[in-house]
């Protein structure tokens, strides 16, 4: 990739970029993943040898139940014990 000012290789943006200007850029972007899944990336400008485009892992959030689930196994194990001990 490459522009009138400067030129893209890799991570590093090299060249004099103004932010008064506006310029257009086109590129190809090829992610390659060892385990299935979506793919959400972010794309940034190039600006101050910022990055052009970076993969954001999504993860699951745990649903309340499954907590509170987890929360009352935890007291019955705690109180199972506290009985044997008694």
């Amino acid at each position: 990739m490459s522009a009138d000012t400067g030129a893209c290789v890799g991570a590093d943006a090299v060249g004099t970029y103004d932010r008064s200007v506006e310029r257009t850029f086109e590129f190809d972007v090829t992610f390659t993943r060892l385990a299935g899944g979506d793919l959400t990336f972010d794309t940034y400008a190039i600006v101050d040898r910022g990055i052009v485009a970076a993969e954001r892992d999504t993860f699951t959030t745990p649903e309340p139940a499954t907590l509170v689930l987890m929360g009352v196994s935890l007291l019955g194990i705690g109180a199972a014990r506290r009985r044997r001990t008694s």
